[in-house]
């Protein structure tokens, strides 16, 4: 487990889920919606609303071991803005290559989005945590534990969803940069993900890989936190 559970714990870990996911998923909608694809509107998935975005066995694996998922923002690439799409009868494969290239590159600035945001939470988080502690305290324990958690755990989800697993996030990001017939291999494996994702979790071998990560990254936010932001 992630966190030794204790009742100020589990009080703060269900809004601090709640919050991660939403913020990870609404900027996965938004960059796909400035991209011109209406498909996250039209869904109902640019809200704040945490209903929207929850997916149950996810956020329960979230809270409890620190790797988790939300319910995918249903995202439309062939809607996309600003991609020649112009036909050439003497080029058709390389016209359509050069297409699906573009498409991957935009769907890896969407895929980003959601870890980024994540990571920009967790300094928020860690500069109130570490700057404006004396506005929590008449409720220091409870206050403390909440940025914490919420550091971690926004730490924790975009360190997880940015293994090249498909369908996680890290997996559009490599795909931006592979060739045409190696990503058509690559995502062979999509439908396999989850299974191999869960064997790693139930295996034990993810946190081995994660957790070195994380807490790199959760030294890296309590430093910019600290040393950047001074009041």
């Amino acid at each position: 487990m992630l966190f030794n559970f204790t009742l100020t714990t589990f009080i703060v870990i269900i809004p601090v889920v709640l919050i991660s996911i939403t913020v990870h998923e609404l900027a996965h909608g938004l960059v796909a919606d400035r991209f011109g694809d209406p498909t996250p509107r039209v869904t109902g998935r640019l809200t704040l609303n945490p209903i929207k975005h929850l997916d149950p066995m996810g956020a329960i694996l979230l809270a409890m071991v620190g790797f988790g998922w939300a319910k995918p923002v249903q995202v439309n690439p062939n809607n996309f803005k600003d991609i020649d799409k112009g036909y050439d009868v003497y080029f058709v494969d390389r016209d359509y290559y050069s297409v699906q290239r573009q498409i991957r590159k935009k769907m890896m600035y969407v895929a980003l989005a959601g870890p980024i945001s994540n990571i920009l939470l967790a300094i928020i988080a860690a500069v109130i945590y570490v700057h404006f502690d004396f506005l929590f305290r008449s409720f220091p324990e409870l206050s403390s534990t909440f940025f914490q958690t919420l550091i971690m755990i926004n730490v924790f989800l975009a360190t997880f969803n940015m293994l090249p697993i498909p369908p996680l996030d890290g997996s559009k990001v490599l795909g931006a940069f592979l060739p045409e017939s190696a990503y058509q291999k690559y995502m062979m494996i999509e439908d396999k993900g989850f299974l191999i994702l869960m064997l790693l979790v139930i295996t034990g071998a993810l946190q081995y890989v994660i957790r070195p990560v994380a807490v790199f990254f959760i030294n890296f936010v309590y430093f910019i936190a600290t040393f950047g932001f001074r009041i």
